[in-house]
């Protein structure tokens, strides 16, 4: 039955609303949208719907079309449409390249391969960024600054850290490939420190969920509050007070990464400080 109904041309089965070509032929959507003409017949294409076709396709059960990247879902053709919209499988733009499409089951291999981002196979690193900015001066009030992604490998899962300027505050957080469900299923620990003239020591804590990578968006981080979040000041004047000519500059900045699952928790930590305070350093 499904052949009787296959695009002619990618031989996915078309999902509705299907429109017919002069002929009566059925290509799909995207494939009309590529195609001038019918590839059977060489005629145009109407804007005649095949109700028997839609209602054959709403009753058939079908692999999601993502399948070859992960996703495992089977349903009706009259669920697939708004299943594909949200599966967590489906092609993703890659922040890194300036939005490009990438597929998911490739966009591990090319935030590596291309990109050349660092990371480990353990669930904790501290890492280390470079906060210097051209003049001292960034202005992100009209758009997000990024760094590079740094990568954990653990638990069978995979990890990312990302840091991010906006609107005057920069923050840190981390998210998860895979199905939905999984960012509930892990937290992290996420401890920034920077090393201050004169021996001075700087730190901060945050400790949450994990995010999924899908929900990576400044609005979805900062209204969940998802991140460990610093005012932008810190690092622009290199002070911890705003000053433009800051006593203390700072020298270098890193985060401490911890990931869990919520089964264990995560380990206790002793000797942090939970608000932005100046410690001077011991020895």
């Amino acid at each position: 039955m499904k052949k009787l109904i296959e695009c002619p041309v990618c031989l996915d089965i078309p999902l509705p609303p299907i429109y017919l070509c002069r002929r009566g032929h059925i290509v799909c959507n995207f494939c009309q949208e590529r195609t001038v003409v019918c590839p059977l017949c060489r005629e145009g294409y109407t804007n005649t719907r095949s109700f028997v076709a839609e209602g054959i396709v709403e009753q058939c059960m079908m692999n999601c079309k993502y399948g070859d990247q992960g996703c495992q879902q089977v349903l009706k053709g009259g669920d697939l449409s708004a299943h594909l919209r949200i599966c967590d499988y489906r092609p993703l733009r890659c922040a890194e390249c300036g939005g490009s499409w990438i597929l998911y089951g490739e966009y591990w291999n090319h935030l590596i391969g291309v990109h050349q981002i660092n990371g480990v196979n353990q669930s904790q690193a501290e890492v280390c960024y470079n906060f210097e900015f051209p003049n001292n001066e960034l202005s992100v009030s009209q758009s997000t600054l990024l760094w590079p992604p740094y990568y954990f490998k653990c638990f069978d899962k995979k990890f990312l850290l990302k840091v991010r300027a906006y609107e005057q505050q920069i923050f840190a957080y981390v998210v998860v490939l895979g199905p939905k469900e999984v960012a509930n299923m892990y937290i992290a620990r996420i401890e920034f420190s920077s090393l201050i003239n004169r021996g001075q020591k700087f730190k901060v804590m945050w400790e949450g969920r994990v995010s999924h990578f899908r929900d990576d968006t400044v609005q979805e981080i900062l209204h969940n509050g998802l991140a460990l979040i610093l005012p932008l000041t810190v690092v622009q004047n290199n002070s911890l007070t705003g000053n433009q000519s800051p006593p203390n500059p700072i020298q270098s900045w890193s985060y401490t990464v911890t990931i869990a699952d919520v089964t264990n928790g995560l380990p206790p930590v002793k000797n942090l400080q939970y608000h932005c305070t100046v410690n001077n350093s011991v020895g």
